[in-house]
């Protein structure tokens, strides 16, 4: 008899997460009243407790962003990026910018080229500061990488081995600020 009982409440479960799924509610993401998101091009607004959609940014061919000073605020743009402005983005598992990237027609940053394939760095060139792929030195001073599993500082130009993250049962990992550390 037990078991049956569990069989139903299971079953009870599946059925109220289709049914808010067919309400347009996504049971993962709880969220507080009129907070809003973006959800590829789609501004989402939470409606109790559940983010559903506001605006589709994409209808008239814009993007959705985020307020990058007030939290939980999403809006249509129509472009990611100025139009032609380039930068220097970072590369997973690399330490130092190594994208050069430009904000294509589309109002999205497109690559122009990835500078690690020739061992290059992206970096703002004088007089004008456009980034570029640019050869320096093996590695600046303080600068962190993960090779492999072990995290290496630049002291002098030369990577030096920091610790091995195995002997802590952890992997190497570059951080959003390009750090490289055991995680």
């Amino acid at each position: 008899m037990q078991f049956k009982k569990g069989i139903q409440i299971v079953g009870l479960l599946a059925l109220s997460l289709v049914l808010l799924a067919l309400a347009g509610c996504d049971p993962c993401s709880p969220c507080k009243e009129n907070e809003q998101r973006c959800a590829g091009r789609v501004v989402e607004v939470c409606d109790s407790g559940c983010f559903t959609t506001q605006t589709d940014c994409s209808k008239n061919g814009g993007w959705c962003s985020r307020d990058a000073v007030k939290a939980g605020v999403a809006y249509c743009v129509d472009s990611l990026c100025p139009k032609d402005e380039t930068r220097c983005y970072a590369k997973e598992n690399f330490t130092g910018l190594r994208l050069l990237q430009i904000c294509g027609d589309s109002g999205n940053w497109e690559l122009v080229e990835d500078c690690s394939k020739t061992g290059k760095y992206c970096e703002p060139i004088s007089p004008t500061w456009e980034p570029a792929c640019v050869n320096r030195s093996p590695c600046l001073t303080g600068d962190t990488r993960c090779n492999g599993e072990v995290v290496e500082i630049c002291r002098e130009d030369i990577w030096v081995a920091q610790s091995n993250c195995e002997d802590s049962g952890k992997h190497c990992e570059i951080d959003t600020l390009d750090i490289a550390s055991c995680i």
